[in-house]
């Protein structure tokens, strides 16, 4: 992950545990599936993020219209 996707698992909260290893050692895959699993013991992250995700496929979609259409849809 680059370091501005690191900052997201911050922002949810992940931290080191006792003896777990930095984020910055752990592969991407490793820190995805414990930003997830975070996530679902979080009900209030699960809202934030469910929102984030509708808000960027909304813009996606008004983006895909866009092109489509020119802007005059």
């Amino acid at each position: 992950m680059s370091q501005g996707n690191q900052s997201l698992g911050e922002n949810w909260g992940i931290s080191r545990g006792n003896g777990s290893p930095r984020l910055s050692e752990l592969s991407e895959r490793d820190r995805v599936f414990r930003l997830a699993a975070q996530i679902l013991q979080d009900p209030l992250a699960q809202s934030k993020l469910c929102d984030r995700i509708y808000e960027l496929m909304q813009n996606d979609l008004h983006y895909q219209r866009e092109r489509t259409y020119g802007g005059g849809y």
